[in-house]
């Protein structure tokens, strides 16, 4: 039910709801064991959400990023990533 969401969401044309439904989405995976679907998503999230100038979108992409990598045991992955940059 929330894919489908997340499919009405991205056929809008309002980026902050759809914002919004990935970082739910993403985080559902993630409490699902879905972790690189989440970081996957995040990532994306993350890219629109700094260039629609959503910082707090960003920041919670960003976030939410960082506990899957972790998780993953993936530590490098912040200084790997061009997404933890300034925009």
């Amino acid at each position: 039910m929330i894919e489908g969401a997340l499919g009405l969401a991205e056929g809008s044309n309002d980026v902050d709801l759809v914002i919004r439904v990935r970082l739910h989405v993403a985080t559902l995976r993630s409490q699902h064991g879905d972790r690189d679907g989440s970081i996957s998503l995040n990532e994306r999230t993350a890219e629109l959400a700094a260039a629609s100038g959503d910082k707090l979108g960003r920041m919670m992409a960003l976030l939410s990023l960082g506990e899957d990598a972790a998780i993953l045991r993936r530590f490098g992955y912040a200084e790997e990533s061009v997404l933890c940059r300034s925009p």
